[in-house]
């Protein structure tokens, strides 16, 4: 099975990152495009690419309803237990 391109954003970005992910009703590749855009210039990050970004996102959220939902472990890998944080 192939793997896909390695996602690269260092830890203390990934809180905003899906804080920006959750509640929008973006479609994918422009959620995706606007994440890359957002992200890519940040200290730290090295080599952030579409592809990794468009996995990692499967990976964190679901849109329910043309909304993104940042999943329950999402958050709980970041400290949070519940639902998403305000805005």
């Amino acid at each position: 099975m192939k793997k896909g391109p390695a996602f690269s954003l260092p830890s203390e970005h990934f809180p905003a990152f899906l804080r920006a992910i959750d509640g929008s009703d973006r479609p994918k590749a422009v959620l995706v495009d606007e994440l890359f855009k957002q992200f890519k210039h940040l200290p730290g990050v090295l080599s952030l690419r579409k592809g990794a970004i468009d996995s990692k996102l499967s990976e964190v959220a679901t849109k329910e309803k043309k909304v993104w939902k940042v999943k329950r472990d999402a958050w709980a890998s970041i400290g949070r237990i519940t639902g998403s944080p305000p805005h």
